[in-house]
């Protein structure tokens, strides 16, 4: 049983595809199958379930949902990624704690 799968894409590039909407210029159904293609291909590989920093010394691993409490400045000339830590901050399993200290007076 021969498949006809290669001939089909053989004869996509005479097909016209007719667009829903309003378009500039005509396409066939074989760009149109490759635009598509390409897309997917990148949806694929951009891994949204994840979201890591990385320095050549740092690992950061962050939940995507909570991206936003990253940030980047730079302090005196030098570049900071600065984390909001509220609440919950854990070291290796050990809860941390922030103590508020008042700048001392000079």
């Amino acid at each position: 049983m021969a498949s006809g799968f290669f001939a089909i894409l053989s004869r996509l590039k005479y097909i016209n595809r007719w667009a829903l909407m309003r378009n500039t210029q005509t396409e066939n159904l074989s760009e149109h199958t490759l635009d598509t293609a390409f897309i997917a291909h990148a949806l694929i590989i951009i891994d949204n379930k994840r979201f890591e920093l990385k320095t050549p010394d740092v690992v950061i691993k962050v939940d995507p949902a909570r991206a936003d409490l990253i940030e980047t400045r730079i302090i005196g000339g030098v570049k900071y990624i600065m984390i909001n830590a509220d609440e919950n901050v854990e070291v290796n399993g050990v809860n941390i704690h922030f103590e508020e200290k008042e700048p001392s007076a000079v």
